[in-house]
């Protein structure tokens, strides 16, 4: 459709404006203008409407009519649900089997005259129960268990290493011929005497002592002596023996009962000779409280 007549209408319509003469604001020929002009412009709106805007541009095409195909219907894949795992209750970890859940314990309680059981009251003889007895007695019933007193008066961790205490064998042999499954080894009083056993000596004694017993299939527990008039002492006094036995202890993995530091406490401050009158041997009070507590610290380890 061509616009071109309605837009040259339009500019003819205008004219050249006419000039006012006289005293009315319009003349005649002016009105008769304007009236023109008002019908042209409604033409010309009217021909502009119908080119869509004037202009070359080629009308747009009608929408295109709704797809009446039908989209295609796919049926989503039934896939079966994998049944839950069923809930199993966790396996209780098997118990690793003890001394006490088998065999039970049969133990050698090696020592000097504190093990022994001298009675530091009287200052020679032997009490009732010594130490050993005490803690024999004192396990708890239900577990199977035998104890022996195997204590030597007078004798260094040395000596029952070379077996020169004048009772056993060579640790080896000892260890061999033993029907123990534990061994508990208290030492250290007559080493702080000893002039020629220094403190890394003894806990070079300790270490072979604990290997053989371990070789030979044994369970091996330290325990350190009840404090002495040797107590003290600087570099050699009983308390670097007894720190050494910590050491080896921690070192390799063995249990300790610590009678010092229990007896120490206790003490809290007061004189060796309240527990052992003559500054070596308890009594026979002291005997029981070491066999006690040794009873409830080895029921502890599980061996």
């Amino acid at each position: 459709m061509v616009c071109i007549p309605a837009f040259i209408g339009l500019q003819e319509s205008f004219g050249t404006p006419a000039t006012q003469t006289g005293p009315h604001p319009f003349s005649i020929q002016e009105v008769h203008l304007k009236s023109i002009t008002l019908a042209s412009l409604v033409l010309a709106t009217v021909a502009v409407t119908g080119c869509g805007g004037g202009g070359d541009a080629t009308p747009a095409a009608p929408a295109a009519a709704a797809s009446t195909s039908t989209a295609s219907t796919s049926t989503a894949a039934t896939s079966t649900p994998t049944p839950a795992a069923p809930q199993t209750t966790p396996a209780t970890p098997t118990p690793t089997p003890t001394l006490a859940s088998t065999t039970g314990y049969n133990v050698d309680y090696y020592g000097d005259s504190t093990v022994y059981g001298v009675d530091g009251a009287t200052g020679g003889g032997r009490v009732t129960t010594p130490e050993p007895l005490v803690f024999d007695q004192s396990l708890q019933t239900t577990l199977k268990h035998s104890v022996s007193n195997e204590g030597v008066s007078s004798t260094t961790c040395v000596q029952l290493l070379n077996g020169t205490d004048g009772v056993h064998p060579d640790w080896a042999t000892q260890m061999a011929n033993t029907k123990a499954n534990v061994v508990i080894v208290n030492h250290g009083i007559n080493d702080s005497f000893s002039p020629s056993e220094s403190v890394d000596q003894y806990k070079s004694c300790l270490n072979s002592l604990i290997a053989t017993a371990k070789a030979k299939g044994k369970k091996i527990v330290l325990e350190t002596p009840n404090p002495a008039k040797s107590s003290g002492g600087g570099t050699n006094g009983l308390d670097a023996y007894v720190t050494g036995m910590r050491e080896v202890a921690s070192a390799t993995g063995v249990p300790l009962i610590d009678q010092y530091k229990m007896l120490t406490d206790y003490l809290n401050g007061r004189p060796v000779t309240t527990i052992c009158p003559d500054g070596l041997h308890p009594t026979q009070d002291i005997y029981t409280m070491k066999g006690q507590f040794a009873a409830r610290t080895f029921a502890a380890f599980n061996l």
